[in-house]
């Protein structure tokens, strides 16, 4: 964090120059100053080991490494310059669990009511880098599920679903202790139902239907009309790998593979980087007093989406698709309900808009604000912990 306040800083020259820091640090000095590509970076990266320098010539005997030391003291200038300049943050319609509605672009396109095809708003989605950070993430970032409470000290037993080392808030024993302040006349969740439903129930995005489904037809058979199925789901875990751009670019094998492309641009910019990924790392309270996150609810919103894969035949209804074809989609509404679009086979730009379809109560008490679902909008809710 220390990384992030700016400091009038020596050029790194100027500092090698000087005699009064050791060689180890010279020689992390050097090797940063080969990876730091901006002046900005080069500025801050600078500071963060004046910071260092400072600390050793103090000389204070304590076991602290100068890093530790460094880091500590970044932290505390921060929230001191946050203390005094900054009076409140306020997050308008903050996706902090992101949106399905992304994926649905970069999977089979999302024309956002302009007057093109699917196809062509898919083409155009593939060249943005910026969509993949508001894909889907798991709400189960914030527990700490795998590991063993008795032995914090040792690794998970299970793969995290972060491959950068993401912090936890390890919310599974604060769970534990508000449950069990329960008593007959006391319910601590009546008044938060959204509390309830992140904490208790472990609402994610899969939880009461697939996020995203694949339905696989195979027509080669001598069955009639009749076309044999196959269904798969993906997860937030597959969208924060980048697997489900895999798995849907190996099903479809596409022209030029554009999901290898999404796969790339997600691989690059953060799997094989020393950036954290952002489908994968929770949001942290700001570290200001007043913090004020708005967002509407209670209108139709995407949460859920079914492609149709079909293979072989020759009559219309065992039509093969080249391309994802997207069969259904599923709305989160006023008060939780669900409803099905069956999405008609033609499609255009005059086509018919498809009827909804009554699916029932879903497991949340409200939706979403049109944009983005009401669990990534409530998550907000942690914040008050």
């Amino acid at each position: 964090s220390s990384l992030r306040v700016e400091f009038e800083a020596e050029t790194y020259l100027e500092i090698l120059e000087r005699n009064e820091i050791s060689r180890e640090l010279q020689e992390a000095l050097t090797e940063l100053k080969d990876k730091v590509r901006s002046p900005y970076k080069q500025r801050n990266q600078v500071a963060f080991l004046r910071n260092i320098e400072n600390m050793q010539a103090k000389g204070d005997g304590e076991s602290t490494t100068y890093w530790e030391k460094a880091l500590r003291d970044g932290d505390e200038r921060w929230h001191r310059w946050l203390e005094t300049h900054i009076w409140t943050y306020a997050g308008l319609s903050a996706p902090l669990l992101g949106a399905v509605n992304p994926l649905r672009a970069a999977i089979s396109g999302e024309t956002m009511g302009l007057p093109l095809s699917e196809e062509g708003a898919r083409e155009m989605e593939v060249s943005f880098g910026s969509t993949l950070t508001i894909s889907p993430m798991s709400s189960q970032v914030a527990f700490c599920d795998e590991w063993e409470f008795q032995t914090w000290d040792e690794e998970p037993e299970q793969p995290s679903l972060s491959a950068n080392n993401s912090r936890r808030l390890c919310l599974d024993d604060l769970t534990l202790d508000i449950q069990n302040s329960a008593n007959e006349t006391y319910d601590p969740w009546g008044d938060y139902p959204a509390l309830r439903s992140l904490l208790l129930d472990r609402k994610d995005w899969d939880t009461d239907f697939p996020m995203v489904e694949v339905v696989q037809e195979d027509c080669k058979s001598d069955s009639g009309s009749f076309c044999l199925k196959r269904y798969s789901e993906v997860s937030p875990a597959d969208v924060a790998t980048g697997r489900v751009f895999l798995d849907f670019g190996e099903l479809w094998n596409e022209k030029r593979d554009p999901m290898f492309v999404k796969y790339k641009q997600l691989q690059s910019s953060f799997l094989n980087s020393d950036i954290p990924n952002p489908l994968s790392e929770f949001w942290e309270r700001p570290p200001i007093k007043h913090v004020i996150m708005a967002y509407g609810t209670d209108i139709p919103t995407e949460v859920s989406y079914s492609y149709l894969k079909r293979e072989g035949g020759s009559d219309n209804m065992c039509k093969r698709t080249d391309l994802p074809s997207l069969k259904s989609v599923l709305w989160e509404t006023d008060g939780g309900e669900v409803l099905l679009e069956s999405l008609q086979a033609s499609k255009g730009l005059f086509s018919s808009k498809p009827k909804k379809k009554k699916m029932g109560q879903g497991g949340l008490h409200h939706s979403g604000d049109g944009s983005v679902p009401y669990l990534s909008l409530s998550f907000a809710h942690l914040w008050l912990l």
